[in-house]
């Protein structure tokens, strides 16, 4: 498949965690629920400390299929001094890693290392496809 060029990307959306983010063509993205934790795993790579986690819902209410399996999620944090978040890949992170048929969603999960000082201003950026501009979703993950 080739590369959508600029002309044909369709325009970025940004809104506050609780909102519904939709692209022109139909497409949805919401996240379905943020969760706090603490990791305490052992092993080499293994990530310890406070972990915030982000589910994710991608419906397709366009007349064709998407491919979801490409997915790039991002995640920084403060206010004045913005930071990069370390992706956390614990056992319950997943990809949507599919391809969604119109009229169907699928979830995602993703987790990054997040100091609590830091949750209460984040930004989770999420690079669908060459074709969907980025989603940004901007709030307290608290």
């Amino acid at each position: 498949m080739a590369r959508a060029s600029q002309a044909e990307r369709l325009a970025a959306v940004q809104g506050d965690l609780d909102a519904d983010l939709r692209w022109s063509d139909g497409l949805r993205l919401e996240v379905r629920d943020v969760e706090n934790a603490v990791l305490e795993a052992k092993g080499p790579g293994a990530v310890n400390g406070p972990v915030t986690s982000f589910t994710l819902r991608l419906t397709n209410g366009s007349e064709v299929p998407v491919d979801a399996t490409q997915v790039v999620a991002t995640l920084t944090y403060g206010r004045s001094d913005r930071r990069l978040a370390t992706p956390v890949y614990d056992d319950e992170a997943a990809d949507f890693g599919t391809r969604i048929a119109p009229g169907r969603s699928a979830d995602a999960r993703y987790s990054f290392s997040v100091p609590r000082s830091g949750r209460s201003a984040v930004a989770l950026t999420v690079d669908l496809d060459a074709r969907h501009g980025l989603a940004t979703f901007e709030g307290d993950a608290g």
